[in-house]
């Protein structure tokens, strides 16, 4: 076989079909060393070979016809070698070698700058009673050696050696943007968050480099722009004809960027970003030459009593207001406070929102209103939504472009109770997608300042969430729609994080309706009662408007509406106990206040896993068993009534199971009757037919039935609780105050309920 398929003077065809065309195969070199240096035969010469095939071979013969053959085993074993496709880029040895120069020379130089400012610094009294600097021999001595080091380097460098290094150099350089290695040890630094080279070293989220902040692009994009694209990015599924079938490729729902490590890095180079641009701006301020004068000459001493001066819970601006602290410190603490007053989360950011407060305070008078909502993030679908998205098996079964809607069955997000996982899983979910929790949050907020404070102006940041449709030339935020504060002008709201990781806004309010400085000055002006009979007047005012909007009674809405069925509000004997509301006797023979007890409001999903349990005849899951292995199914937050759902008018059943069944959805135009100019004329029932009068009330009715029972479920679920540590957290007597709650003592409660 072999005498028929392998050729004489040829390379068989199976080698020629393995061989593979490698880029940068014209730069290999020919010769290395070791045996493949004795080029052609025998020397180093490169051109030995050629000037012995050029000379007169007669001579030769008649000189070597006598001479001795040379051993042909020898010359064969010991052969000149060629390479193929060995990149001399890929030698990091070269690399290290100009690393270690460098940093001989970085060495020198700094060295030398050390020399100079202590030569500068270190000054004695000569005989004359002149003042002379000081000669650092001892520095002068070590650098002579680093020098004389940088010149033996440097000499041992031929040309092509120095020609290589460069090369190698240059292609270490190169090799940076792929090759971890090559970023991390050749450089022997730290690495750089603002290298675009850095990020695809230390995270393999970044295939090929592609998506890396700061790249040259021809449209320039902000740092934090590009990391809102890149939480953001849609994985991009798509199948070619050579994939299996049966195991086909499927994208992830999440964007492979969404990690808490990786939004971590990236918030905070957004922050260090902040950070220089506000350092800047300190430095380029008007003034900061003469500051700098006095940092320069603060001490580790100014300091140290700075730090003995200012208690250890003390902020930067009550230690700056300081009458004892140090000019310099307080010099320095104020530039801190300057340089970070766009940072989150710093003393500088705190400061600048209260000096806006404060201002709004100049401008419009006193807060008209403040609240704060928390937002039950652990017990929404959404965000459940938001975390495992419109995925293929995703339970939600969200539609969109790319999947269509599942026809046999409705899609969860649509159904009264979409299905849940346990509030232990929901929690695991919060900790592992903070791109969910932010989009829940920002979504949330939105909701609540648009539509039940009502405004038609509002940002976060860069981000704006609400803007007028039509340009307004006035100075109100409000969107003069029906809300609890009409007429806001301005509204103020810093973000507080929480223990477990979510936030809420502490939002401060000023409206027209209130105290407003241009009020303040009539009231004064004013010649018939003045300020006593205007403050009188706003008072009576105010209270009839908070009792239509502001309650703390969870059957208020329902009494509003005309329901009368509800049962009492929640009362424990440990509440009564606590607020002596029992009806007895005080010394003075007085009866104190009788509120009867009050069962407490069940969640569903823990009502019906009881009727579970005792179907089965076992013990039902509660406490720490109901929070790992118990869906919220049914939970009064997990849950979208049909009450609140338009296509469902006249088909509402009973109050006390507002999610139960499937409603059929309808489109406005099978739920209204227009005529030729759009105006609604009729409301159709489910069957077609236009409702009549009664039909409308009806339904009214039962409206107000179910928003009434889920108004007083929700209320009493997520604003009663017991007293606990939190209602006592800001008394100075903490001790005292906890075995209050423990007692019978009326707790000390920051919210004034008792």
């Amino acid at each position: 076989l072999a005498a028929t398929r392998l050729p004489q003077d040829d390379v068989p065809e199976h080698i020629r079909a393995c061989l593979m065309h490698v880029d940068g195969a014209d730069k290999a070199p020919v010769h290395m060393s070791g045996p493949a240096s004795r080029a052609p035969e025998q020397g180093k010469d490169d051109e030995a070979g050629e000037e012995s095939d050029r000379s007169e071979s007669t001579d030769e013969d008649d000189d070597d016809a006598g001479a001795a053959q040379p051993d042909m085993d020898y010359v064969h074993q010991n052969v000149a070698e060629s390479t193929i496709a060995l990149d001399p880029h890929n030698d990091v040895a070269p690399v290290k070698m100009m690393q270690a120069l460098q940093g001989t020379i970085e060495a020198v130089s700094a060295h030398a700058a050390t020399i100079a400012k202590n030569e500068r610094s270190a000054k004695i009294v000569d005989n004359d009673g002149v003042i002379q600097p000081v000669v650092d021999e001892g520095g002068r001595h070590v650098i002579e050696k680093l020098v004389l080091d940088v010149k033996q380097v440097v000499r041992s460098l031929d040309e092509q050696s120095r020609a290589a290094l460069e090369a190698a150099h240059a292609g270490a350089d190169a090799r940076r943007a792929v090759c971890p290695q090559a970023l991390a040890i050749p450089t022997q630094k730290a690495m750089d968050s603002f290298d675009a080279r850095t990020w695809a070293a230390s995270y393999v989220q970044f295939w090929y480099g592609d998506g890396a902040p700061n790249l040259d692009r021809q449209r320039a994009m902000l740092f934090e722009e590009v990391a809102r694209r890149l939480i953001n990015i849609e994985e991009l599924e798509y199948a070619l004809p050579t994939d299996d079938a049966e195991n086909p490729y499927e994208a992830s729902c999440q964007s492979r960027f969404n990690t808490p490590e990786l939004i971590a890095v990236l918030g905070d180079v957004v922050r260090r970003l902040r950070l220089l641009k506000g350092t800047r701006a300190a430095i380029g301020r008007k003034g900061f030459v003469a500051d700098l004068k006095v940092l320069a000459t603060a001490s580790a001493d100014d300091f140290m009593a700075a730090m003995n001066i200012a208690k250890p819970k003390e902020s930067i601006t009550s230690a700056v207001s300081r009458s004892d602290m140090p000019a310099k410190v307080k010099t320095a603490l104020r530039t801190l406070l300057l340089s970070t007053s766009d940072v989150p989360g710093t003393e500088g950011r705190k400061t600048a929102l209260r000096f806006n407060g404060h201002g709004n305070n100049l401008l419009f008078g006193a807060a008209s209103f403040f609240n704060t909502p928390n937002f039950a993030d652990t017990y929404s679908p959404l965000i459940l939504q938001l975390h495992e998205g419109p995925g293929k098996h995703s339970h939600l079964r969200i539609r969109s472009a790319s999947q269509p809607a599942v026809q046999d069955s409705p899609q969860e997000i649509t159904r009264a109770e979409p299905k849940m996982p346990s509030l232990e899983r929901m929690h695991q979910i919060g900790a592992k997608d903070p791109r969910a929790q932010a989009k829940f949050f920002i979504l949330m907020t939105e909701l609540h300042y648009r539509f039940i404070v009502g405004l038609d102006r509002l940002h976060i940041g860069r981000l704006t969430l609400a803007r007028p449709r039509v340009p307004v030339h006035d100075e109100v935020a409000a969107s003069l729609q029906p809300s609890i504060a009409p007429g806001t002008l301005d509204v103020q709201a810093p973000f507080e994080a929480q223990g477990r990781g979510f936030e809420h806004g502490h939002g401060k309010g000023h409206g027209i309706v209130g105290s407003t400085m241009n009020w303040l000055r009539k009231s004064i002006a004013a010649a018939a009662g003045g300020l006593a009979a205007a403050s009188q007047k706003l008072r009576q005012a105010v209270l009839s408007m908070a009792e239509t909007v502001q309650y703390e009674s969870a059957r208020e809405s329902a009494k509003q509406m005309g329901v009368h069925d509800l049962p009492p509000e929640p009362f424990t004997m440990k509440q009564q106990r606590q607020t002596r509301m029992d009806g007895g006797e005080d010394e003075d023979g007085s009866v104190r206040e009788y509120v009867e007890l009050g069962p407490p409001v069940v969640q569903p999903h823990l009502e019906r896993e009881a009727h579970r349990a005792a179907a089965q005849n076992r013990v039902p899951l509660t406490a720490s068993a109901a929070y790992r292995d118990l869906p919220l199914t049914g939970a009064l937050q997990s849950t979208f009534p049909w009450y609140r759902q338009r296509f469902t008018f006249s088909s509402l059943g009973s109050a006390s199971q507002p999610t139960t069944g499937d409603v059929p959805y309808r489109s406005d135009a099978d739920l209204f009757s227009l005529d030729e100019g759009g105006k609604v004329v009729a409301i159709l029932m489910p069957d077609g037919t236009e409702a009549s009068q009664e039909a409308i009330e009806s339904d009214a009715a039962a409206w107000a039935s179910h928003c009434a029972r889920d108004s007083f479920n929700n209320h009493c679920t997520n604003h009663e609780h017991n007293c606990t540590e939190t209602c006592v957290k800001y008394v100075k007597q903490k001790l005292e105050a906890k075995l209050s709650l423990r007692s019978n003592k009326v707790p000390s409660c920051r919210f004034w309920y008792f």
